[in-house]
């Protein structure tokens, strides 16, 4: 089948399994987000090369799963660095070693990282059980202990009040954010590939248009009415323009 076709047949099962490989991680709101359209990119990419590697060898939603754990991981060490697990970790097995990158490498807290472990678990696992393994893994970055606070730091009236704006601002930049989220959940799977590779990875519509093998000038019209489509549903949910042009300014 032509790779372009094989994409666009498969974009929603690429989305489905970019965002399931984030939740099992604990990756959620924009960074889920930034990593499907990293997907998408990545596909799009070189005409397409990822996907012309496919040889049929297995089904492409398997190749697929595939593309997308290796992107999930080499996105995960571009930011983190090669995590390896600690030799205690290892000596006491895999749920510990599991367990140490939670916590030690994705940064989640011992209860964030025993939710996560729970659901993925094949049989139930006992709280007091992980609490044990926990205590045996070694502290492998120190704590930052909490600091007094230095009367020199206390902010002034004046500075006080632009940090509550400032806080203002960016609790609706949030809630904004939430609202888009839901909003592109509602336009079909192609739109909402356009709007993220245009707003969201800052594509040239020219750009965008050969990415997806779509005519350049006819673009500008539908991403007119994308915009406007998108602006009304926002606008609906009380997120004020000033915010909506934030968000789709070059």
């Amino acid at each position: 089948m032509d790779p372009e076709a094989l994409f666009r047949e498969h974009l929603t099962l690429i989305a489905q399994r970019a965002e399931a490989v984030c939740r099992r991680s604990g990756v959620t709101g924009q960074d889920a987000e930034d990593f499907v359209s990293e997907v998408c990119l990545k596909l799009l990419e070189d005409d397409y090369a990822v996907v012309r590697k496919f040889r049929g060898l297995s089904t492409f939603p398997t190749y697929l799963t595939s593309v997308i754990g290796n992107l999930f991981r080499d996105a995960r060490i571009r930011r983190d660095g090669k995590y390896r697990p600690s030799a205690e970790a290892m000596r006491l097995g895999d749920l510990a070693v599991r367990l140490e990158k939670l916590i030690h490498r994705d940064h989640h807290s011992f209860e964030d990282a025993l939710a996560l472990l729970q659901q993925s678990a094949k049989t139930p696992l006992r709280r007091a059980d992980v609490v044990q393994l926990h205590k045996q893994l070694p502290l492998r970055s120190p704590l930052r202990s909490a600091q007094t606070e230095d009367p020199d730091t206390i902010p002034s009236p004046e500075e006080a009040d632009t940090a509550i704006t400032d806080a203002e601002r960016e609790a609706k930049l949030v809630a904004a954010k939430e609202a888009l989220r839901r909003a592109l959940e509602g336009l079909p799977d192609e739109d909402r590939v356009i709007i993220r590779l245009l707003y969201l990875q800052r594509m040239k519509v020219s750009e965008v248009a050969a990415a997806l093998g779509l005519p350049q000038a006819p673009l500008y019209a539908r991403l007119q009415r994308l915009y406007l489509t998108l602006r009304k549903r926002l606008l609906r949910e009380g997120v004020s323009g000033d915010i909506i042009d934030f968000f789709s300014s070059p």
